[in-house]
C-alpha cells in the first residue's frame, strides 16, 4: 500500500509544519489486493456507497470512497493512479522505487519525490486546479532539490508534456515561481497555453467540477476541458464513455437485470434524470 497525498505532501513539501487542510486520505493498492484492502476498511468501521462487485466501474474509475460510520473520516482507496486520462504505470515500478515518511512511530510508504511531483501535476490538471492549494503544493515542491532531469524523463515517458507546461505557466504567473531549466520547454506548447487559459477561467469563476450537475453551462465548460487534456486515443475512450451505463444510471432508474441492456439507449434520459435529481437535492 502506498499513501498518495495528504500527510505525504505535508511532510515532504512543508516539513510537517503547515496547517494544510486534508479532506481525505488517499491510498493506492495493487489491483490484485483491492478486495483485501476494501475488506480491511469495512472491518475497521468504514462504509461505502459503491458496489464493490461492479467490474465496469473498476474499468472506468480509479478509486472507491469509504467513510467511517462514527467519526466520518474519509478514505479514498485507489487501484489506479489515473482515472482513464493516461496509460496507467506499472504498479511494480511505483512500489520498487517507493519512498517513505515517518508518522509518529509508524513508517508509511509513498511515491518517491519525482513520481509524486508528476502525479500531483496530473491530479491538479485533471481537476483544473480549482483548489488553489494544489497549485501552491507544486510551488512548494519546486523549492526542493528534486532530480528535475528525472521529472522531465517521466513527463516524456507518461506523455504529460502539456500538463507539465500548464502547471509551470500557472505557478510562474500566480506565484512568480522560478521554473527549473529542465521543465521550461514544456511551457511553450500551444496546448499548454490553451489549458492554462481554461484553468484560469475556471479558477476566476470558481467552477467546481463537483457542481457541474447544477449548471449546464459549467457542465459544458468542464467537458470541453476534460476533452482537451486527453491524448487522441483517450479522447476516443472519453467519447465512448458517455454511452456506457454506470452505477449512477442504475440508481436513478432501477431496472431488472434482464433489462440492463436498455441502459445504453436510455443513457441520455438517465443523465437528465441525474441532473434534475442533483438540482432538487441542492435546493432542499
Amino acid at each position: 500500500m502506498l499513501c498518495l497525498k495528504g500527510p505525504v505532501i505535508l511532510e515532504k513539501a512543508y516539513a510537517g509544519q503547515a496547517n494544510r487542510i486534508m479532506r481525505d486520505l488517499d491510498l493506492l493498492v495493487h489491483s490484485d489486493r483491492l478486495e483485501e484492502a476494501a475488506s480491511l476498511l469495512l472491518q475497521q468501521g468504514y462504509v461505502t456507497e459503491h458496489d464493490l462487485g461492479d467490474i465496469e466501474f473498476r474499468k472506468k474509475e480509479n478509486h472507491y470512497v469509504f467513510v467511517h460510520k462514527d467519526h466520518r473520516h474519509v478514505v479514498e482507496l485507489h487501484w489506479k493512479l489515473f482515472p482513464n486520462i493516461l496509460e496507467e504505470p506499472d504498479f511494480h515500478l511505483l512500489w520498487d522505487t517507493r519512498g517513505s515518511i515517518q508518522l509518529g512511530e509508524q513508517s508509511v510508504y509513498c511515491l518517491n519525490n519525482e513520481i509524486l511531483f508528476a502525479y500531483l501535476i496530473i491530479h491538479g490538471t485533471k481537476h483544473g486546479w480549482f483548489r488553489l492549494k494544489w497549485l501552491f503544493d507544486i510551488h512548494q515542491f519546486l523549492k526542493l532539490p528534486l532530480d528535475w532531469s528525472q521529472v522531465s524523463a517521466l513527463t516524456d515517458a507518461w506523455e504529460i508534456q502539456h500538463m507539465m507546461g500548464q502547471a509551470m505557466i500557472l505557478v510562474q504567473e500566480l506565484f512568480h515561481q522560478d521554473v527549473p531549466r529542465e521543465l521550461q520547454p514544456y511551457m511553450h506548447s500551444s496546448k499548454s497555453k490553451r489549458m492554462t487559459h481554461s484553468a484560469l477561467k475556471m479558477m476566476s469563476e470558481k467552477l467546481d467540477a463537483e457542481q457541474t450537475s447544477l449548471h449546464f453551462k459549467n457542465y459544458l465548460i468542464w467537458k470541453k476541458y476534460y476533452f482537451l487534456i486527453r491524448s487522441p486515443e483517450k479522447k476516443k475512450q472519453f467519447f465512448l464513455y458517455h454511452f456506457i451505463p454506470t452505477q449512477h444510471d442504475r440508481e436513478v432508474l432501477p431496472l431488472p437485470k434482464s433489462l440492463h441492456a436498455l441502459y445504453i439507449p436510455l443513457r441520455p434520459l438517465t443523465v437528465l434524470m441525474r441532473r434534475y435529481q442533483a438540482k432538487r437535492e441542492h435546493m432542499s
